[in-house]
């Protein structure tokens, strides 16, 4: 099997092995504080449903995907997470540490990992250990060879769930990347949106539209709209800034509207539909 390859195809056989869904009782660093790192310049802003530190969220999105998708998605949030030299040291440490305990659970058996016992081992300090005498790619090669593996072993029932714990602690890992000053609004361009599921209801954020802008992609809804929605854009329908001059606006997360009602107003149009995700956003 290539490591680098893309992750195959969830298969219903399974080589003999039991897959286990849950894995709060393992030992895993996860950081009790949670912590949401709007957008990492160069890294994640590609993708920012990437840094959603809702499982839930994760895991609705995952039972709507087949299992080709989950495992692109893993393999390409992988490899975002160790390119991204905004994120050092111990934070990728313990992300593969963590993620090779879960795939330990999830496919428990050395015959899908080239007999490498060692793949298995739900001791955590022994992933640890190995990685701190690799180098970043290679970390990241051997948890995409791993999760490739663990795809074409895993029972498929609980594919949704694995992508769901993975997930986690690479956005807790991304979480620990640059992240501005408090106070300090973090730039976003006129495009900027969020993504479906990535969010959490009460979350507040402050960023910066630049100057010269123009109303992009789609706007649901007037005062509150859906996270598809253009965050630049939007502010500019409310009076808060101008596409001229753009400028820090200041936004909270609240629960997602069964429909929403668009408007016309300070030359910005927005839509009218039904429910497009948990979340919304107001300002």
């Amino acid at each position: 099997m290539n490591r680098l390859g893309l992750i195959v195809l969830i298969v219903a056989s399974t080589l003999g092995t039991r897959a286990f869904p849950v894995t709060e009782n393992l030992n895993l660093h996860f950081d009790p504080t949670p912590k949401y790192n709007f957008f990492l310049p160069g890294c994640f802003d590609s993708d920012p449903a990437a840094i959603g530190l809702d499982r839930n969220a994760h895991l609705v999105w995952a039972r709507q995907r087949n299992a080709g998708d989950l495992g692109k998605n893993i393999s390409y949030k992988t490899a975002l997470l160790f390119n991204c030299q905004d994120v050092q040291g111990d934070a990728l440490i313990n992300a593969f540490s963590d993620i090779s305990v879960i795939i330990a659970n999830y496919a428990p058996n050395a015959a899908c990992f080239s007999n490498d016992t060692a793949v298995i081992g739900r001791d955590r300090a022994a992933h640890d250990r190995w990685a701190r005498s690799k180098s970043r790619s290679q970390l990241r090669d051997n948890l995409q060879w791993k999760g490739a593996a663990a795809a074409s072993c895993m029972d498929p029932r609980y594919a949704a769930d694995y992508f769901a714990d993975v997930s986690v602690v690479i956005s807790r890992a991304a979480a620990s990347g640059k992240t501005p000053p408090t106070g300090q609004a973090t730039p976003i361009t006129w495009s900027t949106t969020l993504e479906k599921n990535s969010c959490s209801p009460g979350q507040r954020f402050v960023v910066a539209c630049p100057s010269g802008g123009s109303q992009i992609g789609y706007l649901y809804g007037y005062g509150t709209y859906s996270v598809d929605s253009s965050i630049c854009a939007a502010a500019v329908q409310m009076g808060i800034i101008t596409f001229a001059g753009g400028g820090k606006v200041t936004f909270q997360m609240v629960n997602g509207l069964s429909s929403y009602s668009g408007n016309n107003q300070n030359g910005v149009g927005s839509s009218s539909g039904g429910s497009r995700g948990p979340c919304s956003f107001t300002f």
